[in-house]
């Protein structure tokens, strides 16, 4: 009875993990395909002193460092639109959370596996 139960948990380790791993890869071969939308982990915002201080003379040397900070910035959303870091940024976490999903699920099979060949 003990062995029967083991091996049946040890199959359920083993499918559920492959589950895990297949779900992933398939999710990220249609996302990475573009028949589904990349999910937003991060959403990048505008700040609101950004416009502020654009139209007020500078009176402190605070106010002409975020004046120089703000053109900088600008400078750097001309190279790279916050569109694009955005796009990676999200890219990347989605790339990780696939990452771990096919970790665990070959872990988890893994697992089921050892229980098998145990008992």
């Amino acid at each position: 009875m003990e062995m029967k139960i083991f091996k049946i948990i040890g199959w359920l380790l083993f499918l559920f993990g492959l589950f895990l791993v297949f779900f992933a890869i398939f999710w990220g071969v249609l996302v990475f395909n573009k028949q589904k939308n990349l999910p937003k982990f991060i959403e990048i915002k505008e700040k609101p002193e950004k416009q502020i201080l654009k139209k007020e003379i500078p009176k402190t040397p605070q106010d002409v460092q975020k004046m120089v900070e703000i053109a900088l910035q600008e400078r750097m959303e001309e190279i790279l639109p916050k569109e694009i870091v955005e796009r990676l940024i999200n890219f990347l976490v989605f790339s990780i959370f696939l990452g771990i999903l096919i970790g665990g699920g070959g872990k988890i099979s893994e697992i089921g596996l050892k229980i098998l060949w145990k008992r």
